[in-house]
Protein backbone atom coordinates (compact mmCIF):
# COMPACT_ATOMS: atom_id res chain seq x y z
CA UNK A 1 0.00 0.00 0.00
CA UNK A 2 1.05 4.09 -0.56
CA UNK A 3 0.19 4.57 3.07
CA UNK A 4 0.39 2.13 6.38
CA UNK A 5 -2.99 1.12 7.50
CA UNK A 6 -1.15 1.73 11.03
CA UNK A 7 -1.35 5.61 10.27
CA UNK A 8 -4.09 7.79 10.88
CA UNK A 9 -4.81 9.97 7.55
CA UNK A 10 -6.40 13.61 9.05
CA UNK A 11 -6.16 15.44 5.21
CA UNK A 12 -4.59 14.88 1.82
CA UNK A 13 -3.43 17.57 -0.10
CA UNK A 14 -3.24 17.36 -4.13
CA UNK A 15 -2.60 20.22 -6.49
CA UNK A 16 -6.13 20.48 -7.13
CA UNK A 17 -8.10 20.07 -3.81
CA UNK A 18 -7.83 19.01 -0.55
CA UNK A 19 -9.54 15.97 1.42
CA UNK A 20 -10.15 16.62 5.27
CA UNK A 21 -11.60 14.80 7.89
CA UNK A 22 -14.35 16.54 10.14
CA UNK A 23 -14.96 14.63 12.66
CA UNK A 24 -16.22 11.53 11.79
CA UNK A 25 -17.01 12.32 8.05
CA UNK A 26 -14.69 13.65 5.03
CA UNK A 27 -15.26 17.06 2.89
CA UNK A 28 -13.26 18.56 0.04
CA UNK A 29 -12.21 21.90 -0.69
CA UNK A 30 -13.25 23.18 -2.94
CA UNK A 31 -16.23 20.55 -3.02
CA UNK A 32 -14.69 18.64 -6.14
CA UNK A 33 -18.87 16.99 -5.74
CA UNK A 34 -17.76 14.14 -4.04
CA UNK A 35 -19.85 12.69 -0.78
CA UNK A 36 -18.53 11.88 2.15
CA UNK A 37 -19.23 8.37 2.07
CA UNK A 38 -16.97 8.17 -1.34
CA UNK A 39 -14.33 10.76 0.13
CA UNK A 40 -13.47 8.27 3.28
CA UNK A 41 -13.08 5.35 0.46
CA UNK A 42 -10.62 7.58 -1.32
CA UNK A 43 -8.71 8.19 1.85
CA UNK A 44 -8.76 3.89 2.58
CA UNK A 45 -7.90 3.07 -0.82
CA UNK A 46 -4.72 5.03 0.03
CA UNK A 47 -4.29 2.52 3.25
CA UNK A 48 -5.54 -0.70 1.99
CA UNK A 49 -5.60 -1.21 -1.79
CA UNK A 50 -2.15 -3.66 -2.72
CA UNK A 51 0.15 -2.00 -5.24
CA UNK A 52 3.03 -3.63 -7.15
CA UNK A 53 6.62 -1.94 -6.89
CA UNK A 54 8.70 -1.50 -9.44
CA UNK A 55 11.82 0.01 -10.18
CA UNK A 56 12.36 3.18 -12.06
CA UNK A 57 15.51 4.43 -13.28
CA UNK A 58 15.97 8.61 -13.94
CA UNK A 59 12.47 9.45 -13.04
CA UNK A 60 12.67 13.34 -13.53
CA UNK A 61 10.54 15.05 -10.24
CA UNK A 62 6.22 15.18 -11.00
CA UNK A 63 4.44 18.35 -11.24
CA UNK A 64 1.34 16.08 -9.39
CA UNK A 65 2.45 16.42 -5.67
CA UNK A 66 0.24 14.57 -2.66
CA UNK A 67 0.73 15.28 0.96
CA UNK A 68 -1.08 13.41 3.38
CA UNK A 69 -0.85 14.38 7.02
CA UNK A 70 -1.19 12.17 9.57
CA UNK A 71 -1.74 11.86 13.56
CA UNK A 72 1.08 9.98 13.94
CA UNK A 73 3.71 12.67 12.44
CA UNK A 74 4.31 16.17 11.82
CA UNK A 75 5.44 16.17 8.74
CA UNK A 76 3.27 15.04 5.91
CA UNK A 77 4.37 11.82 3.82
CA UNK A 78 5.19 13.39 0.19
CA UNK A 79 4.00 11.06 -2.89
CA UNK A 80 4.97 12.38 -6.61
CA UNK A 81 2.38 10.70 -8.94
CA UNK A 82 4.37 10.45 -12.71
CA UNK A 83 2.51 9.69 -15.33
CA UNK A 84 3.86 6.83 -17.83
CA UNK A 85 3.67 6.13 -21.70
CA UNK A 86 2.03 2.78 -21.54
CA UNK A 87 -0.91 4.06 -19.71
CA UNK A 88 0.06 3.53 -16.04
CA UNK A 89 1.25 5.65 -13.35
CA UNK A 90 3.94 5.60 -10.79
CA UNK A 91 3.30 6.83 -7.02
CA UNK A 92 6.92 7.78 -6.15
CA UNK A 93 6.76 7.18 -2.24
CA UNK A 94 10.30 8.27 -1.46
CA UNK A 95 13.34 7.80 -2.95
CA UNK A 96 13.35 3.89 -3.39
CA UNK A 97 9.94 2.86 -3.15
CA UNK A 98 7.67 3.16 -6.73
CA UNK A 99 4.29 1.84 -6.86
CA UNK A 100 2.63 0.89 -10.21
CA UNK A 101 -0.99 2.18 -10.63
CA UNK A 102 -2.68 1.30 -13.55
CA UNK A 103 -4.74 4.03 -14.88
CA UNK A 104 -8.34 2.58 -14.57
CA UNK A 105 -7.32 2.66 -10.33
CA UNK A 106 -6.33 6.31 -10.68
CA UNK A 107 -9.93 7.11 -9.91
CA UNK A 108 -10.13 5.19 -6.94
CA UNK A 109 -7.52 7.28 -5.51
CA UNK A 110 -8.11 10.46 -6.80
CA UNK A 111 -11.66 10.50 -6.96
CA UNK A 112 -11.61 11.42 -10.64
Amino acid sequence: TAISPELTILEIETPDYIISRVGRNWKSEPNIGISSIHLEQIVNNWQTTSLESTSIQDISPSEFIIKFFVAEQQQPIIIQLHQQDNDRFILQVDEKLFLSLPSDKLVQFLGR
